[in-house]
């Protein structure tokens, strides 16, 4: 009885050992070979082919006997064979695998190929341990079948007991020990559950303590010098020069789909202090610890949403990252929540443009004494980003209706221009207390930016220090009302912007939509996310079940996602996730994506693939090359712009010289008809990704 269920309980370990393994190995080489299919297709081809052999091997030894070199480690026809197969498996994990980060890095560093490396890495790190634990099995099944008649019920038996133990083996850790523990808890549970097997297996007491204490021990409480080794990448975009070896590690997470690592450095040019956040070993967002101005080039041309659209009110960001963006975005817009605001007391929300005040009128002094007279100085530390300089005033009592407002005191010293102006202007809200779009009444423009105008009053261009500045509305103020005396550098051309704030979208309310709740957990810690913004909403789930089943609709969609370094989710670039998009947008939306490729030849199979995939679905498209537009056959972010009204698309400039310059980038080239449109039942993304990946562990 003892030894029947020692030969099932080795069953049931063996498999479980077999796939928790190869769970553990997808998400292991991820942070050195990115988590692309081929990669996916290495580590299970690998393990496979591995428990072929080691079956083959197996039935033969089992049959005859091994060769004279391992007769004494595996005796034929005797528990103690597969006893030592579980503790030699059980050891190899124990020693090996603590090495792994060492290892990858130094393959992804010497062979160019990512497939190729992941491979080699692969083959070293999972072959041997499938090799042995595939010859558990056929022993087991030479050992519990005592009559030929009865082979079949035997070799049943074992075989579901394997394949529970695979079960068994797959969901914890998957679903448990992963999302909770790092890899080397993970592996030291694999260690665990063979041990055992083999001691029961009549393998020596002293074998079994010695495999066990070995590797726990090194799984648990060692770690192996950690390097870096570096390799010339095509795709230089997105790349940060900072001295890594002065990185200072703040976290280190394992969720259900990566790991997350924080660390904090300082960057070369700007001497500027850095957060990095790294997902599988690959850096997806960065932040500067004093501001919240974006890092990388290719994260400005998102601004161009606020150029073609600045009209916009409610945006979608498909992938959070470390929300660097989604915190430039709003601490971008200044928040108008009235009584958010007062509560701040001065501390306010704002622009690198403008400062916003609000204002209470009323014929009773009680209640404009309610609220306090509010100033605002850049020079001290603001909520978000300041005005441009440190010198600027803007101050403003609460008052009794009329049809102008008094600004008690409006100083504009220092804008970077070589001459410092700008505007004092007067926003009006709507009846729920938020302002309308915020529009020039100015310049015409098309009627659809035009309802309803934000802007009832502005005063005249004004430099250095103003007292009692004095603003003519177009309409009377009410009592009660509040309305937003606002503060507006010049940009240096001498007149009042034909867009108020040009590139800097007036969003009522931003959507993000984020698979990993880990991410968001070390941005709020780590990365200035302020999760209680009222503009702010965050979804934890795949972007394209998102798109699936929301029945919301935006002015502006960003497209952000990555689930490697180069490689986009596939299931977000096809026709169908594309058309989802076009219809979640209202009728002058636009959709702005993130595109790593080569705008022609050898590594722009995506790009074109997916330039010609939005071309199907949105009447006009366009592409911006962050790096050069004529540089058309080096790998760089490429921004696509799709629009879904066609006849509404913004022809004037921009002031703005970043936003100027972005529009400059365009790129006219055409589209090799040959190139096939991406579909939920054709989409190689990883493969055209493939052609250019070249990671290494960092």
């Amino acid at each position: 009885m003892f030894r029947r269920f020692a030969i099932y309980y080795a069953a049931f370990a063996s498999g479980a050992a077999i796939m928790a393994l190869e769970v553990i190995g997808l998400g292991m080489l991820a942070p050195y070979f990115g988590t692309a299919l081929l990669i996916q297709t290495n580590v299970i081809g690998i393990v496979l082919i591995s428990l072929a052999i080691g079956y083959r091997l197996g039935g033969v030894w089992a049959d005859t006997q091994p060769p004279k070199l391992l007769e004494r480690i595996f005796p034929n026809k005797s528990e103690r064979a597969v006893g030592m197969m579980l503790c030699i498996a059980a050891l190899w994990v124990g020693i090996v695998f603590p090495w792994r980060g060492p290892l990858s890095s130094l393959i992804g560093w010497a062979i160019p190929t990512n497939s190729l490396g992941s491979f080699l890495t692969t083959s070293i790190l999972f072959a041997f341990p499938g090799v042995v634990l595939g010859m558990v099995l056929p022993y087991l099944i030479k050992l519990h079948t005592q009559e030929i008649r009865v082979s079949g019920k035997s070799s049943g038996i074992l075989y579901g007991l394997s394949a529970a133990g695979s079960i068994f083996g797959t969901f914890l850790i998957g679903l448990f020990i992963l999302p909770q523990f790092q890899y080397g808890i993970a592996l030291a549970g694999i260690v665990l559950l063979l041990v055992p097997g083999a001691f029961l297996l009549n393998v020596r007491w002293q074998y079994t303590a010695i495999t066990m204490t070995i590797s726990i021990l090194l799984l648990l409480g060692f770690t192996p010098p950690d390097f870096v080794l570096y390799k010339h990448r095509i795709f230089s975009d997105g790349r940060i020069k900072s001295d890594m070896s002065e990185w200072k590690k703040l976290a280190d997470r394992t969720s259900i789909f990566s790991r997350l690592q924080v660390y904090e450095g300082t960057e070369l040019e700007s001497k500027k202090p850095l957060r990095f956040l790294l997902v599988n070993g690959e850096i997806h967002s960065a932040s500067y610890l004093d501001s919240n101005e974006l890092v990388f080039a290719y994260a400005h041309y998102n601004r161009l949403g606020g150029h073609f659209n600045p009209a916009a009110k409610r945006a979608l960001l498909i992938g959070g990252g470390a929300y660097s963006y989604a915190n430039y975005f709003l601490t971008d817009t200044p928040l108008y929540d009235t009584e958010k605001v007062w509560e701040l007391a001065g501390n306010l929300y704002h622009n690198s443009k403008t400062i916003t005040l609000p204002i209470l009128f009323s014929y009773d002094s009680t209640r404009r004494d309610e609220k306090p007279s509010l100033v605002y100085e850049s020079s001290t530390k603001p909520i978000g980003r300041q005005i441009e300089g440190s010198l600027n005033h803007l101050e403003a009592n609460n008052q009794m209706p009329g049809d102008r407002v008094v600004v008690k005191e409006a100083d504009i010293l220092d804008t970077s221009f070589t001459i410092s102006t700008g505007y004092v202007h007067i926003h009006e809200t709507s009846d729920d207390g938020t302002p309308g779009r915020v529009i020039s009444a100015d310049i015409p423009v098309k009627d659809y930016m035009q309802r309803p105008r934000a802007i009832i009053g502005k005063s005249q261009l004004i430099s250095g220090k103003n007292k009692d500045v004095i603003v003519r509305l177009d309409r009377t103020a009410k009592e009660g009302e509040v309305l937003y005396p606002m503060l507006h550098r010049d940009n240096g051309n001498g007149h009042f912007d034909e867009f108020l704030l040009d590139g800097y979208e007036q969003i009522e309310g931003l959507d993000v939509v984020e698979i990993d709740p880990r991410t968001t957990e070390l941005s709020e810690k780590f990365f200035h996310l302020n999760r209680q913004d009222p503009r702010l909403r965050i979804f934890h789930e795949d972007g394209r079940t998102y798109l699936n089943h929301s029945t919301d609709t935006y002015d502006i969609i960003y497209l952000d996602a990555f689930q490697s370094f180069y490689g986009v989710p596939w299931q977000l670039t096809t026709a169908e996730a594309t058309k989802k998009l076009f219809t979640m947008l209202n009728d002058n939306g636009i959709v702005i994506a993130n595109v790593p490729a080569a705008l022609k030849g050898t590594y722009s199979g995506f790009f074109q693939a997916e330039f010609k995939t939005y071309q199907s679905v949105f009447p006009e498209v366009r592409a911006y090359a962050v790096t050069s537009p004529k540089e058309e056959e080096t790998v760089q972010n490429i921004i696509l712009v799709a629009f879904k009204n066609e006849e509404t698309i913004r022809t004037s400039p921009n002031d703005n010289s970043e936003i100027a310059d972005q529009l400059t980038h365009r790129w006219y080239g055409s589209i090799d008809p040959k190139t096939p449109i991406l579909t939920d039942d054709f989409a190689p993304t990883d493969y055209f990704a493939s052609t250019f990946v070249n990671l290494h562990s960092l």
